[in-house]
């Protein structure tokens, strides 16, 4: 019989991707007090949204109101 255990990235597919992202993405982190992601991540679920697509609307909603342009030149 197979084995149906879940498979996990290997060691290669975890390095080419991280060397993806790193070429792809920037990243930024930013802190808020102990106890206020759980709470943003609910409201992010109010909106049927990930925390990270719900920051992001929110950055350009913020950039909207103030007509500032956030396409990658």
């Amino acid at each position: 019989m197979p084995d149906k255990r879940k498979t996990y990235y290997n060691p290669s597919q975890k390095a080419a991707t991280a060397k993806y992202n790193a070429k792809a993405y920037d990243e930024i982190k930013f802190r808020v007090k102990k106890g206020v992601k759980p709470l943003l991540k609910e409201l992010a679920e109010t909106q049927d949204m990930s925390l990270n697509e719900f920051i992001l609307t929110a950055v350009e909603k913020a950039a909207d109101e103030v007509n500032f342009d956030l396409t990658v030149k």
